[in-house]
């Protein structure tokens, strides 16, 4: 897949995409985590913890198991669905049938995954500029626990740019907002990272901005930030009235 880029991409699930197909298997029976690891972002530790299969010991449900994940990227998730069905959930592209109900791991897990890297493909294709054209959508990423406020996160986010292959990062602007240019080498796009909020980053995509480069560059970002949500969002907002009254 490295070698590939920016022509592959692959699909990330975050935390609502674990919690979503959890969900779905519920339909199917009662949701136990078997295991769970994760990556707390502050200080880039491990996190595993598992529930052997005991009587005395309560499994937890998906979502009881993803709460303690707050200021976490979850990388991985094991469920027993009902009696006999177990699957592995990961978080960069993939999912493991273990045992039980095929079908079912094809029709909700299998769907879920092809759903979510159909929604990726639209999210991020088509967002490329023409020359002298005025940016009117950007990529918006909120995050779930890093502030953006503080000198030590900021510099995280440009070190997490920098570590892409064939990606280099130029800060433009650092104080009182964060202004990151970004030059794909291997594709040739050119981006504007933008901080002006402590829990959200905006992505402007320049010329020929690929949905391969434009997923290497979400995904690293998602990765090293925390990405909690990435949506599109108009380049510049419309301004109330008390806020035109207030610049007088």
């Amino acid at each position: 897949m490295r070698s590939a880029a920016p022509r592959m991409a692959k699909v990330i699930l975050n935390r609502s995409d674990f919690e979503g197909i959890g969900d779905a298997l519920t339909e199917h029976g009662s949701i136990e985590v078997a295991r769970m690891t994760a990556r707390v972002l502050r200080d880039h530790s491990s996190y595993s913890r598992g529930w052997p299969s005991e009587p005395h010991i309560r499994r937890l449900t998906h979502r009881e198991a993803l709460a303690e994940t707050d200021g976490m990227i979850v990388r991985t998730l094991t469920l027993q669905v009902g009696a006999n069905t177990q699957v592995h959930l990961r978080r960069e592209a993939g999912a493991s049938f273990y045992r039980g109900d095929f079908r079912m791991f094809a029709d909700v897990v299998l769907r879920r995954l092809t759903t979510a890297a159909a929604e990726r493909r639209e999210l991020l294709s088509d967002r490329q500029r023409a020359p002298r054209e005025t940016a009117a959508q950007l990529l918006s990423m909120k995050l779930s626990d890093l502030d953006l406020d503080e000198s030590s996160v900021r510099a995280q986010l440009v070190d997490a740019v920098s570590g892409i292959h064939g990606m280099q990062a130029a800060v433009l602007h650092e104080n009182p907002y964060l202004h990151v240019l970004v030059s794909d080498f291997l594709s040739g796009a050119s981006f504007d990272v933008v901080v002006t909020d402590e829990r959200r980053l905006d992505i402007i995509p320049g010329l020929r901005s690929s949905v391969g480069s434009l997923a290497r560059l979400t995904d690293a970002l998602g990765s090293a930030m925390g990405m909690n949500e990435l949506t599109l969002a108009p380049a510049v907002a419309d301004l109330s009235e008390e806020e035109l009254l207030a610049s007088f």
